[in-house]
C-alpha cells in the first residue's frame, strides 16, 4: 500500500503595516537596536547582512549627478554564527546577494548619528579604532554582534509592544510589503 508523504504546512508571511512600523521604530529610538531596525525596515537587509555591514561599504556622502545627496551602502558580506558559537564573515550566497542599496536620507541620518555615538563610546572606553572591527553594528567594546543575541534581543523588545509579534526576518517582508503598497513595480522590488 502506498504511503503518502507528510504535508508541509506553510506559515503565513509576517509583516507590519506602516502604523505598526512607526510604533516599532518610535519605541526603539533610545536603544542600540534602533539603527539596526531602521536599516532592516528601510532596506530589507537580512540579519547576517546587517551585522556584516562594514563602514567601508557605506557611503553617506555620495551625491547624484545633480549634486543632491544620494547615500548608499553595498552588501558585500554577511556575518554568520558558527556551530561552536564563533562569528565569521562570509560571502553572499549568490551574485545577486552582492548589491548596492540606495539609502533613504532619514536612514543615512540615523547611521551618521550612530557612527558618532559609536566613536564617542570607543573613546570613553579607551578602545582604539585599530582594536575594533570595521563593522557598523558592534558590541560596546567594538567586537562583532552575535546574530543569535540580536534575534533574542529583538524578540524580548517586540514582546513589550502593542503590535503583532514578528520575527526579525519579518522586517524584511515588512520592507517589501511597504514597497509594493507604495506602487513600486514588482520587478524592481
Amino acid at each position: 500500500e502506498p504511503i503518502e508523504p507528510p504535508r508541509v504546512s506553510r506559515k503565513e508571511v509576517q509583516f507590519l503595516d506602516k502604523a505598526q512600523t512607526a510604533i516599532l521604530l518610535k519605541a526603539a529610538e533610545d536603544r542600540a537596536l534602533y539603527p539596526i531596525l531602521v536599516l532592516a525596515v528601510t532596506t530589507g537587509m537580512r540579519r547576517g547582512e546587517l551585522l556584516g555591514l562594514r563602514w567601508s561599504d557605506v557611503n553617506l556622502d555620495a551625491k547624484n549627478k545633480k549634486g543632491k545627496p544620494a547615500p548608499y551602502l553595498k552588501v558585500a558580506q554577511s556575518l554568520e554564527q558558527t556551530k561552536d558559537g564563533g562569528l565569521q564573515p562570509k560571502e553572499p550566497k549568490s551574485k545577486s546577494g552582492r548589491r548596492r542599496i540606495d539609502l533613504l536620507l532619514t536612514a543615512a541620518k540615523v547611521l551618521r548619528h550612530h557612527k558618532a555615538k559609536q566613536n564617542e563610546m570607543y573613546m570613553k572606553l579607551g578602545v582604539r579604532p585599530k582594536n575594533t572591527c570595521d563593522l557598523v553594528f558592534t558590541t560596546i567594546d567594538g567586537k562583532p554582534r552575535s546574530p543569535r543575541c540580536l534575534t533574542k534581543e529583538f524578540s524580548r523588545f517586540i514582546a513589550g509592544l502593542d503590535i503583532p509579534p514578528i520575527s526579525l526576518h519579518g522586517l524584511r517582508h515588512t520592507h517589501i510589503t511597504h514597497l509594493l503598497a507604495d506602487g513600486v513595480p514588482i520587478n524592481v522590488v
